[in-house]
């Protein structure tokens, strides 16, 4: 087989997979809005965003378990974001709630890491599924 015609069946399988993945990608991004809402927020409400940033991220791994990405690459940014976002909120109910001084300047540098990856993934996923051609 030629190397594009190698080439088409793992693009396939790639595209395919971003396009049934986008609500993953979605639910991410929006687990990075919780995040950066617990730096605004008072101790009760972070707790309380921490404990459904917990589910979220719990579902998220379960999908991207039953369903993962095809690409190495890709599978390990994934799983990179989803480490980061649980270990964050892992962070912030160590703290009680109140991520402060140094912390939260590491806490903040770890969420806009994720989300830069969250983006770039998506636009990847975008490229994929617009680009006809392997």
């Amino acid at each position: 087989m030629t190397e594009v015609g190698e080439a088409f069946p793992y693009w396939e399988q790639v595209s395919d997979w971003f396009r049934r993945s986008a609500g993953v990608f979605e639910g991410l991004s929006a687990d990075c809005g919780i995040i950066e809402s617990i730096f605004e927020s008072d101790p009760a409400e972070n707790l309380a965003s921490a404990k459904l940033l917990s589910s979220q991220i719990h579902d998220a791994e379960l999908l991207l378990l039953a369903d993962p990405c095809p690409d190495l690459w890709g599978g390990r940014q994934l799983n990179s974001i989803v480490a980061t976002l649980a270990e964050v909120g892992h962070e912030v109910v160590l703290a009680f709630g109140d991520p402060k001084g140094a912390e939260r300047t590491m806490l903040m540098a770890k969420v806009v890491s994720a989300r830069r990856m969250v983006t770039e993934l998506q636009r990847l996923g975008v490229r994929l599924l617009t680009d006809d051609s392997p």
